[in-house]
C-alpha cells in the first residue's frame, strides 16, 4: 500500500457530491479551469482519519453538464456514501508551473491581507467563485469578502512575504 502523503504536499482540486444511480457513481464538482482538467490529474486522494487515502477513478462521464465518476471497488450506493462531500486532493507536483505573475488559489491561503492604510485585515482563509467572480475570504477580527479584481481591489500579491495588499476599508 502506498505511503500516505503529507497535507503540505497536496492541494484540493474538487469535491465529491451526492450519489448518482444505484451502481456507485458520484457527482464531482471540479475546482479546475476548465472543469474537465480535473481528470488530467491522477492519483486522487481523500482525507480519511487524518490521513490521505489514494482512490482510483475507473470511469468518468459528463452527465447533463456535470461530471460523475465511478471509483474502483465501489459498485453500490452504500460503498460510495462515505465519499459524499469529501474533498479531492492531488499532489502539488502534478500541477504545471505558472508564469511569474500568476498564482494558484491554494497558494494564497494563509497570506496576510493588509489594506492601503497598512491595517491588517486578517489572513486568507479560502477563495470561492460566485457568478464568475472570484471572492477572497479573509478571516481576522471580522470576516471580509473581497472580490479578486487586480488593480481595483487586489493591489499587490507578494508571494515571497506571503502578503496581499488590497484597496479595502477595514470597516466595510
Amino acid at each position: 500500500m502506498p505511503k500516505s502523503p503529507n497535507a503540505d504536499d497536496l492541494t484540493i482540486i474538487g469535491q465529491f457530491g451526492k450519489t448518482h444511480g444505484i451502481h456507485g457513481w458520484l457527482f464531482v464538482r471540479s475546482f479546475t479551469v476548465p472543469p474537465s482538467n480535473l481528470f488530467n490529474y491522477q492519483p486522487w486522494y481523500i482525507e480519511q482519519s487524518s490521513k490521505y487515502q489514494q482512490i482510483k477513478v475507473i470511469q468518468h462521464k459528463n452527465q447533463q453538464q456535470k461530471f460523475i465518476v465511478q471509483l474502483d471497488q465501489a459498485n453500490t450506493i452504500e460503498q460510495v456514501t462515505p465519499f459524499i462531500n469529501k474533498y479531492i486532493f492531488i499532489e502539488k507536483t502534478l500541477l504545471p508551473n505558472l508564469p511569474e505573475n500568476e498564482i494558484y488559489w491554494s497558494e494564497l491561503e494563509g497570506f496576510s491581507v493588509i489594506n492601503r492604510e497598512n491595517v491588517l485585515l486578517g489572513k486568507i482563509d479560502h477563495l470561492i467563485e460566485i457568478a464568475n467572480q472570484t471572492i477572497i475570504i479573509v478571516q481576522g477580527e471580522k470576516r471580509y469578502l473581497i472580490p479578486y479584481i487586480k488593480n481595483q481591489y487586489v493591489i499587490i500579491v507578494d508571494k515571497l512575504n506571503k502578503q496581499m495588499v488590497v484597496d479595502w476599508d477595514k470597516d466595510f
